[in-house]
């Protein structure tokens, strides 16, 4: 049986597509895999897969510093038959296991140097030469390593890395209309309620709506229309603070800041709504990158309201699932919510398409495929050297 590690420092056991799709996807092709990833503190249902928890970082220099040197240990002592990494921060780790002779794959989960661009902590007249250390970096480390890509602009960006495969974060639709059933079982007097629940489940910061949103929702209130706020999904003290506090000006008493979730019960929480925002900024590692939760809303039966970047506005307005508007449009984003909010029969047609077009085009089972193929190539070449430790090639 052909043992695979997966490894991150940056996500937690139980990310989605980590352990979730890909590991799990692995293992029911029967291959034998194991997941080292940061100790979170939770409970894990891991399935089949094998956890291994390493001490989480404290601070950010470790994690860049101090855990990839834990995981190259772990790695090392696993000896397995081929490692796939899932973090920036792990491409020396990538291009060390290369030179030691082992099978790697690397998974982008974002464009680095576009990232870098944007990173708030980078002082503005550095990011450009940033971006461009990144790309370099980039290069030197993958050379001659396998990468997923999990978007296609990704594959775009980057067509020198070889062998490569696209592998798009797609929702795995049964635990989603599990949640739907269940939600609308358990919560039926909230969805029949007078006040329209928006839904938002990810990340909550300013690139991704969290601000416009709430605007957005005072402007109803004004009309007359009221609105609550499912709000689903990590967030730090510091913008927590500063959303309440728009809440309390804006005058929005149902705002509900549920943080992080485990995946069932934000989709059960998220689908007690009637409608989902996925508003991403004009960022280009953003527009340029399906958001899962677009899909997610989508396979839950829910209207969506989408940023009219032109890879979100083609399946929005292809499968007539939802509206789009400008990420930063408060005034817009507000008449597109009153509008399908006050016209039920037609949100609840565009939810019914949406579900229709995750369940026949946009499913994690369709991206599963391609990976296991893509392990399969993989593990049929040879090596592309003699490995210095462990077992003989």
């Amino acid at each position: 049986m052909t043992r695979i590690l997966h490894i991150t420092s940056g996500h937690r056991p139980t990310d989605i597509r980590i352990l979730q799709k890909e590991c799990r996807a692995l293992a029911e092709a029967g291959h034998d895999v194991a997941l080292a990833a940061p100790d979170d503190g939770h409970h894990a249902d891991t399935g089949p897969v094998r956890l291994i928890r390493v001490p989480p970082p404290r601070e950010r220099l470790e994690r860049f510093l101090g855990t990839p040197r834990r995981l190259l240990a772990i790695a090392r002592r696993e000896d397995a038959d081929l490692y796939h990494l899932h973090d920036s921060e792990l491409l020396p780790l990538a291009r060390q296991l290369h030179r030691d002779g082992r099978r790697v794959v690397f998974d982008m989960h974002e464009n680095l140097p576009k990232d870098v661009l944007v990173k708030h902590w980078i002082p503005r007249p550095f990011r450009r030469m940033a971006a461009r250390c990144a790309a370099a970096g980039l290069r030197r480390c993958l050379d001659g390593v396998p990468v997923v890509f999990a978007e296609r602009s990704y594959a775009d960006d980057f067509r020198w890395a070889k062998p490569s495969c696209v592998v798009l974060n797609m929702p795995i639709v049964a635990p989603l209309l599990a949640a739907a059933r269940q939600s609308a079982e358990h919560a039926p007097d909230r969805r029949l309620s007078s006040t329209r629940a928006i839904a938002y489940l990810g990340v909550v910061d300013e690139d991704h709506g969290s601000c416009v949103m709430l605007d957005a929702m005072g402007r109803l209130a004004h009309q007359g229309i009221a609105t609550a706020l499912e709000c689903v999904g990590p967030i730090t003290d510091a913008h927590h603070r500063e959303l309440r506090d728009l809440a309390v000006r804006l005058g929005l008493a149902d705002v509900r800041w549920h943080g992080y979730l485990p995946p069932n019960e934000a989709w059960r929480t998220t689908a007690s709504g009637h409608v989902g925002l996925a508003l991403l900024a004009r960022r280009p590692n953003l527009a340029e990158s399906y958001p899962t939760k677009l899909f997610e809303y989508m396979a839950l039966g829910m209207p969506v309201i989408a940023s009219d970047h032109p890879l979100y506005r083609e399946v929005v307005d292809r499968f007539r699932c939802g509206l789009c508007v400008a990420p930063d449009d408060v005034e817009g984003l507000a008449q597109k919510l009153g509008w399908l909010l006050c016209h039920e029969h037609e949100a609840r047609a565009m939810g019914r398409r949406g579900r229709e077009a995750v369940l026949q085009h946009f499913r994690w089972e369709n991206e599963a495929r391609k990976l296991v193929d893509f392990y399969g190539d993989l593990l049929a070449r040879p090596l592309h050297g003699t490995r210095i430790a462990g077992r003989a090639a």
